[in-house]
């Protein structure tokens, strides 16, 4: 463990950090910081490639079932399970180099304290620090394994998941076929007021400014057959503006003509808050 003046030191940093974001003032940020569902780890990075906790955000404290004073200021790969397992330090080490984010599919590690299935993304938030922001997605995952082939019961869990599932036509409008009422939460919207563009299209939710973009680069994935991860802004029914990152392929109907895009829509707001964080120069 580090002594007690180094930790106070590390969180001193990550404090200052903060307070030199500009817009909404330092204390809201901490607050969302603190309610952010997603656990967040902002890190140092070294230039010879060590990675040092340098904040922790109280989800990722659950996840790891640690105190605050067992992860702030140790070394991430000592700290976090299966950090060699899952490759993250190679992510790290080139995120921090690169400054283009990168994302880790969920995968399993084991060990005598937890069982845990993480998904993970990570984000260079400036030179030599980056935000971890990830979950442990294991109860759903064991849920969806245990369920089989019971799809009310398999609706009931996808309606729950803390985003959007859904099938939308390949078109302008991203026309929904299926939505979650993960759209609800996200949005304020209904999927019954979405679905077929009944009262408005989900294109009608995207930022203005964002919908050319968002349009480009899914026609680019399907012209690849790959599949596309993209950021990009909506507006809710309130009038609030929200990240959110989209991952999904393009895909032939069962007739083989109509193409469809299906994926999965979660909020990444929280990860702009750990930015803003984060901006220590």
């Amino acid at each position: 463990m580090r002594d007690s003046n180094s930790r106070q030191d590390l969180e001193e940093d990550s404090r200052s950090c903060l307070d030199r974001s500009s817009g909404i003032d330092a204390a809201s940020y901490r607050d969302l910081f603190s309610l952010a569902r997603n656990g967040i780890l902002l890190c140092g990075v070294s230039k010879g490639g060590s990675c040092t906790i340098l904040n922790a955000n109280p989800a990722a404290l659950r996840i790891e079932r640690l105190s605050r004073d067992e992860l702030v200021g140790e070394e991430f790969e000592r700290a976090i399970l299966g950090a060699a397992d899952f490759g993250i330090m190679d992510l790290i080490r080139e995120v921090n180099s690169s400054g283009v984010p990168l994302h880790i599919s969920p995968k399993r590690h084991s060990d005598s304290r937890t069982d845990i299935l993480r998904d993970m993304s990570v984000h260079r938030l400036n030179e030599g620090v980056v935000a971890i922001v990830y979950d442990d997605v294991s109860d759903s995952v064991d849920a969806c394994t245990k369920l089989g082939e019971s799809k009310p019961e398999l609706d009931r869990l996808v309606s729950n998941l803390p985003g959007i599932a859904f099938r939308c036509k390949n078109d302008r409008e991203w026309t929904m076929e299926v939505v979650s009422r993960g759209i609800i939460e996200l949005t304020g919207y209904r999927p019954e007021e979405i679905i077929g563009n009944k009262e408005l299209s989900y294109s009608d939710l995207i930022y203005a400014e964002d919908r050319e973009m968002v349009w480009g680069l899914i026609q680019e994935s399907f012209a690849v057959g790959d599949r596309y991860e993209i950021e990009y802004r909506i507006v809710t029914r309130s009038g609030q503006v929200k990240y959110v990152l989209e991952r999904g392929k393009v895909v032939a109907g069962e007739s083989g003509g109509e193409v469809f895009v299906e994926g999965f829509i979660s909020d990444v707001t929280d990860l702009r808050v750990a930015r803003r964080e984060a901006e220590v120069k």
